[in-house]
């Protein structure tokens, strides 16, 4: 089969009707915003949970949920901060800084699970870890193919699939 030209965008595609490499690797792509979107809302409520009901925090529930209020503020804000980062360092780079981060951020609590400062910084660390990966991500992902076609197709699956996974997750 030989290549065709796409009307819209001018670019040359093959018809022979298989799946491409780049459909499977947007795929991947898609799956890891879903899973991303499931931990941070996971997280979010197993942090509430663990935080009023663990005896050795001595935690309030008005004081659980101002540490989850300040895991998504923390989080927001540091998806923010991270747009400005993934300009500044190589991707992959960022990406691997954020897994560390994350890592450290968990084994520390798992360290000291009844200290309530450890529990706030470890929070506070992982919700900083968790901001830079979707930015890094769609930043290698936008290196890799194009992300803005005719209409959009792309770029509206890549914003829904984090929200489908903050809706799945906590039914699972």
């Amino acid at each position: 089969a030989a290549p065709a030209e796409d009307v819209i965008t001018g670019v040359q595609r093959w018809d022979s009707g298989a799946v491409s490499a780049d459909m499977v690797a947007f795929g991947f792509f898609c799956a890891f915003l879903v899973v991303q979107g499931g931990n941070e809302a996971s997280y979010s409520q197993f942090l509430f949970a663990y935080a009023s009901i663990t005896a050795g925090l001595d935690l309030t529930i008005q004081l659980a949920a101002m540490l989850v209020g300040s895991f998504w503020g923390v989080l927001a804000i540091g998806r923010f901060l991270m747009l400005y980062l993934v300009h500044s360092f190589p991707p992959h780079q960022l990406s691997m800084l954020c897994c560390t981060f994350g890592i450290s951020a968990l084994s520390l609590l798992a360290s000291a699970p009844t200290s309530g400062p450890a529990l706030w910084a470890c929070t506070m660390m992982l919700a900083l870890s968790l901001a830079g990966l979707i930015p890094s991500a769609l930043s290698l992902t936008d290196r890799a193919f194009t992300l803005v076609q005719a209409r959009h197709t792309r770029t509206f699956v890549l914003v829904l699939c984090p929200s489908l996974g903050e809706l799945a997750a906590p039914l699972l």
